[in-house]
């Protein structure tokens, strides 16, 4: 693994995508839930409005 330690023209998505890219076959991710959406008003708002985006209905 590399660590970014200097500076770049590349922003932390390119790496990330370059990250994907070398992996093989499904990537598992398991939720830790160490963080949460502020100001909390805003949390109903969003999951009404970008949730049907993020997840559409088949």
């Amino acid at each position: 693994m590399k660590l970014v330690n200097g500076s770049t023209t590349k922003d932390l998505r390119y790496f990330l995508l370059k990250w994907f890219e070398q992996q093989e076959g499904p990537i598992t991710v398991t939720p830790i839930g160490n963080w949460e959406v502020i100001p909390t008003d805003l949390v109903e708002l969003g999951k009404k409005t970008d949730f049907p985006l993020l997840y559409p209905s088949k």
